[in-house]
């Protein structure tokens, strides 16, 4: 894949990822399950595309994406 491909595919998985952080934030403080889904969503789909170029599956990097950095046994 070219360098410049991948790059765009990082910044378009970062924006997503962004994206469901600021939304997140928003839905919860209105306790509105459905835009929580929604941008629930919207992390499998970042993810799902930084697995197209890394070597990690998209569950491994969703779960850095939250933030839970500690290894799996």
């Amino acid at each position: 894949m070219q360098d410049d491909t991948v790059r765009r595919l990082i910044e378009i998985a970062d924006d997503l990822r962004a994206v469901r952080q600021n939304g997140l934030f928003w839905a919860n403080t209105r306790h509105d399950e459905y835009d929580c889904a929604r941008y629930a969503r919207t992390m499998e789909i970042a993810s799902r595309i930084l697995s197209m170029i890394d070597t990690r599956d998209s569950v491994e990097i969703e779960r850095i994406f939250m933030g839970d950095l500690a290894p799996r046994s």
